[in-house]
């Protein structure tokens, strides 16, 4: 008989860190702002010293090394590119929420296991908590939440803010459920993935993110090549899929849920009767997935049928796509074109976004982004500074922070050095799953990881915490899979010395950066009501704590400027463009400040900066707009 392995503390321990990093980033708009990256941070290298510390033995190995040091490489060539960047305070930014990454990758992987289980189970608990909070403020509007029926305000997006970015969590969430189902030996564990899928998919369509949906077929189908066990898990997606496809049918065909313009009354009419559909669903899908042997006996004749008839499914499948797309220069053509407009959608039904190929200005924001790469091929423009390239160059007024391509975004901004470190770090947990490939749930943990990658090619992915720290948990467990047996080395006392000098200067710059970007929000809030004294205070703790940075001396000028103190005003704007003369919003708070040919001359420099500003073409009726 076989022995349950008893659960212990220590075998939780990866699981919970893994839970806590998603859950908590989730809940604080993905982690998204400044001031919610400082607190894990610390915590990350807490918990990376202290097991340094505290520790018998070493378990990294040359993989979990090579990762580590190409994060860290990056995250010290983004501070290295303050040296020539125009605005030292937007680089040393860049480098806060990649030192976010590096202790979670250090802490990820010391307490990782060999058996990636733990790790994924967090990833996906704290994603169904995530989804369900976001699924239930959409079929309970009359309950939760708050209603807005409105195109961009009805693409669900939960607590973290962003639709696509919670549209990513669910994909990678769902390819760890269908691994779950393939692979674990408990069957309540594999009842309850099973389960969620019913909950994640339709969340997923709730967000009707394109990207998302293609970043999950990419990862099923990169888990199903590098399975060995390629048949079993085919079966589980062809017997688990359907009824949480179902569910996708049955909440497409509500309009209140998925068009713009309904009263609150009729989404939650629909979304009731929707919920206790899905319940139906959940409960059949626990009873198929319980009734699923884990291990099936097959013959080679029936194993080359099978694999025959999935062959000839997937010809079929191909031959009516181009009956249906007609000429295929043709179709490339129209999807060309389509994929250059502006709009996915423009009202109606969301769910017509699913089968359009607008880019939403993507096609705009790299070619901006190619601008920066020819004027700075080397080195880079420097970290963050595609966001002012895009006011300097962009067609039309629409405002973008990030280029919308991490890889690009990365070569524009760091060049070829910062894209290379990049690179190396990404590719280093898929060298872990294919030599690990053979081991339980490795495959369906790659193809989750593999989601992540291919969607971050389209969007801001890094920059929101919550999906980045999901996939470095799934690439943490797949490095730490690939270890090879033997017993950990043991750690010297020089080990011990250099992990906590290494920590402690970093976590006393994290705690810097932490007070002064909190103070840099609570000084915004202050002049949001009006109260010049308070945001002139919180503004100077942020000069104190953020000496890299202009933006608390920003403020500052601003709140000077809101209580009438136009010499102070000055001075101050005055003092923060000496150290940064690329941004164009202090050229326009200075041009507030002055009057006449002073006056011209500062906001004609805005103009430079951002020549489609919408608050310069406010102040000037001579400026340009976006339609001229």
């Amino acid at each position: 008989m076989r022995r349950t392995p008893v659960t212990t503390p220590s075998r939780l321990l990866p699981g919970a860190i893994a839970f806590a990093a998603v859950g908590w980033t989730a809940a604080v708009n993905g982690g998204y702002f400044p001031d919610s990256w400082g607190w894990p941070t610390l915590v990350f290298l807490l918990l990376a010293a202290g097991a340094a510390v505290v520790g018998e033995r070493l378990v990294l190995r040359r993989l979990d090394v090579v990762l580590l040091a190409a994060v860290a490489g990056l995250t010290a060539w983004t501070a290295l590119s303050a040296l020539w960047a125009p605005s030292a305070g937007a680089a040393v930014e860049g480098a806060q929420l990649d030192l976010l990454y590096l202790a979670a990758a250090a802490a990820f992987l010391i307490v990782a296991p060999r058996r990636v289980q733990t790790m994924a189970i967090g990833v996906l608990s704290a994603s169904v908590v995530v989804a369900a909070w976001a699924l239930i403020q959409r079929l309970f509007p009359d309950w939760v939440g708050s209603y807005d029926p409105t195109a961009g305000g009805y693409l669900l997006a939960g607590p973290i803010g962003y639709s696509n970015a919670l549209g990513l969590l669910v994909a990678v969430a769902a390819i760890v459920a269908l691994g779950l189902v393939a692979t674990d030996e408990s069957r309540a564990l594999r009842v309850a993935a099973g389960a969620s899928l019913v909950l994640l998919l339709p969340t997923l369509y709730f967000t009707f993110g394109r990207g998302a949906a293609g970043a999950l077929v990419l990862g099923l189908a990169v888990a199903a090549a590098l399975d060995p066990r390629r048949l079993r898990f085919s079966v589980v997606l062809i017997t688990t899929l359907p009824l949480p496809l179902i569910g996708v049918w049955l909440a497409s065909r509500s309009a209140p849920l998925t068009a713009v313009g309904f009263p609150r009354s009729a989404a939650a009419h629909d979304g009731h009767r929707l919920a206790i559909e899905l319940g139906c669903l959940a409960l059949l899908q626990a009873a198929l997935v319980a009734s699923l042997t884990r291990q099936v006996a097959v013959s080679a004749r029936f194993r080359r049928a099978y694999l025959s008839l999935l062959a000839v499914g997937a010809a079929a499948l191909l031959v009516l796509a181009l009956v249906r797309i007609g000429n295929p220069a043709t179709f490339v053509a129209r999807a060309t074109d389509s994929f250059k407009s502006d709009s996915a959608a423009t009202g109606g039904h969301l769910g017509s976004r699913f089968v359009r190929l607008a880019s939403d200005n993507r096609s705009a924001y790299w070619r901006v982004a190619w601008h920066e790469v020819r004027d700075h091929p080397v080195l880079g423009g420097g970290a963050n500074e595609f966001r002012r390239y895009w006011l300097r160059y962009r067609p039309n007024a629409f405002g973008a922070l990030n280029a919308h391509n991490l890889y690009l975004e990365t070569l524009a901004d760091l060049g070829p050095i910062g894209l290379a470190l990049l690179l190396v770090a990404l590719a280093v947990p898929l060298v872990a799953a294919v030599r690990a490939r053979a081991r339980p749930l490795v495959a369906a943990v790659a193809g989750a990881y593999v989601a992540f990658l291919g969607a971050a090619a389209l969007d801001w992915d890094w920059q929101l915490p919550v999906v980045t720290l999901a996939a470095l948990a799934c690439g943490a467990a797949l490095v730490a899979a690939a270890r090879p047996n033997g017993d950990p080395r043991r750690l010297s006392r020089r080990v011990r010395v250099a992990a906590v000098a290494l920590a402690a200067p970093l976590a006393a710059f994290v705690f810097a950066a932490q007070i002064g970007t909190g103070a840099l929000t609570q000084s915004d809030r202050a002049a949001a009501k009006d109260d010049e004294r308070a945001a002139a205070v919180e503004a100077r703790r942020a000069e104190t704590w953020l000496p890299w940075s202009t933006a608390g001396a920003q403020l500052l000028g601003e709140a000077e400027l809101a209580s009438g103190n136009l010499d102070g005003a000055r001075r101050t704007f005055l003092g923060s463009i000496a150290h940064d003369r690329s941004d164009w919003s202090l050229w326009l708070d200075l041009g507030l400040t002055e009057t006449g040919s002073a006056r011209r001359r500062a906001l004609a420099e805005a103009h430079r900066l951002n020549p489609l500003s919408p608050e310069l073409a406010a102040l000037n009726p001579h400026t340009p707009k976006a339609d001229d």
